[in-house]
């Protein structure tokens, strides 16, 4: 686990760059959040408090999910729901039905689905453009276009610049996911150590 936390500082890091340093906020309440369930759990089933770098994991995959416009309770309900009730409650780490970060975004998605999909833009350096901003400078409620993907599979083609800032992470979209060149680094370095969040969470 040590190692999937290290193949995911850069995107961590990189997210903030991008979006702005409320980010970073919503990282440390998503830590806070997983050592104090996992110790009010410990608390409550009367065993010793263990550190356990999986929930570290929990909480960077679930913020890595949430819009940087997110409220600082969104990690805070998301985190707890994840370590207490879908890792804790199951019998702990390898027991879980299913990944923890991911139980955690689902149960957001059902409380707060039109917050979770609210799209803003990067404006580096460690700003943004929050999605109220880009609807008011449109006169539009929503601002929507074709994917990077999607454009090359109708047949057309991008400017080397625009693939370029497709790969790096410099289009609209939630605090770390449209950054895949942090997801290759990520998923390189965690299977040549076996520890790869995709397998091992």
């Amino acid at each position: 686990m040590g190692c999937v936390v290290l193949a995911l500082l850069p995107a961590v890091l990189f997210s903030g760059y991008l979006f702005g340093l409320k980010v970073y906020g919503l990282f440390f309440i998503a830590l806070a959040t997983a050592f104090s369930a996992d110790g009010l759990w410990s608390y409550l089933v009367k065993r010793p408090f263990r550190f356990d770098l999986s929930i570290v994991v929990t909480a960077l995959l679930l913020t890595m999910n949430l819009p940087p416009t997110a409220p600082w309770y969104f990690p805070v309900i998301g985190v707890a729901f994840a370590v207490i009730i879908v890792k804790e409650f199951f019998g702990g780490i390898g027991y879980n039905f299913l990944n923890p970060a991911l139980g955690g975004r689902a149960l957001l998605i059902g409380l707060f689905y039109n917050q979770m999909f609210l799209i803003s833009w990067p404006d580096p350096p460690f700003g943004s453009i929050a999605p109220d901003v880009v609807s008011q400078a449109t006169a539009n409620d929503v601002v929507s276009g074709a994917t990077p993907l999607a454009v090359m599979k109708a047949g057309e083609t991008l400017s080397g610049s625009e693939l370029v800032d497709a790969f790096l992470g410099f289009t609209g979209g939630e605090s770390v996911k449209p950054v895949p060149y942090f997801y290759c680094w990520v998923e390189f370095f965690s299977f040549t150590r076996k520890s790869s969040p995709l397998v091992s969470h």
